[in-house]
Order: structure tokens, then C-alpha cells, then sequence
């Protein structure tokens, strides 16, 4: 799994260029991957919207098995994890 952790990392961060915070792990060992994907990118874009442009990107990129293998990748914008974090981003 932790091969699968480091190309989907890589997906990530070529497919969505900017200064990026991804976090993931197994969050089933040896089956699944999740985490959370933190991105100047999504800033004004729906949380669906985030989630169809990551999923459509790894389905594109990866081979079956593999992509049935990632499960939730949590999307935010480096102003949410502020929020949740209770600091503050300069925009």
C-alpha cells in the first residue's frame, strides 16, 4: 500500500500544482487508502466538484485495482484547515 500512497501522492500534486498538503494512509490495512488533500486549487470550488476532479484524475491515471483501492480522499481549501484549526490563512 505504501507504494499505491506514494503515486497517488505524486498524482496529486502533478495534477494539482500549487503549494499542497496531502495526507494519506491506509484506512484499511492492505485494501484501502484515504486522507485528506488540502489545495490552493479548490478555493471557490464545490466540494463536489473537488471530489469529481480528483476521482475522474485517479480513475485516469491509475489501473483498475489500484483505483479500487482508494477510498475517501477528503478535499479542502488551505483556508478550511484554518478554520478547523481555529488560525488564520493570508490570501
Amino acid at each position: 500500500m505504501e507504494e499505491l500512497i506514494e503515486t497517488v501522492t505524486e498524482l496529486l500534486n502533478v495534477n494539482f500544482q500549487g503549494n499542497n498538503h496531502i495526507e494519506l494512509d491506509e484506512t484499511i490495512p492492505g485494501q484501502k487508502i484515504g486522507g485528506s488533500f488540502v489545495s490552493p486549487q479548490f478555493v471557490g470550488v464545490p466540494q463536489t466538484d473537488r471530489q469529481q476532479a480528483v476521482r475522474e484524475m485517479l480513475r485516469d491515471n491509475l489501473p483498475l485495482a489500484d483505483f479500487l483501492s482508494v477510498g475517501l480522499i477528503l478535499t479542502l481549501t488551505p483556508q478550511e484547515t484554518a478554520s478547523m484549526q481555529g488560525t488564520t490563512v493570508a490570501v
